[in-house]
């Protein structure tokens, strides 16, 4: 995932993610919602927008292995401290993810203003 700037996000879709049925309702009907779970410390972030599909070009390439993005744009969030009452901590990274390169050289951070930093 990559973020664009305070209110919109990327999803790059893998084959396997089994996505593309997911797309397909996207197409008609934008409307989406996102939970993003800190297992740590137990917080839940729910995202709630509207999306739209990116097929090809650049942007898709930038994401090595990606066949199609899912563009996020952020309505509203919700932030709950400590809503999960489960607690797991962090394994390794799957050992397949090292076929999809590193996104970070082609997209750096945010700063703290949510702006991409000057290259």
């Amino acid at each position: 995932m990559r973020i664009d700037d305070g209110r919109s996000l990327v999803i790059p879709d893998f084959a396997g993610n089994s996505y593309f049925n997911t797309c397909g309702n996207l197409l008609i009907n934008p409307r989406a919602g996102l939970l993003f779970i800190d297992f740590e410390s137990g917080d839940l972030v729910y995202l709630t927008g509207t999306t739209d599909i990116v097929w090809d070009g650049d942007e898709v390439r930038g994401f090595a292995g990606a066949q199609r993005l899912v563009r996020f744009h952020l309505v509203e969030g919700r932030r709950v401290s400590g809503g999960l009452p489960l607690r797991w901590s962090f394994g390794d990274y799957s050992p397949l993810l090292a076929r999809t390169g590193s996104w970070s050289a082609l997209h750096p951070p945010l700063s703290a203003t949510g702006e991409q930093p000057q290259r």
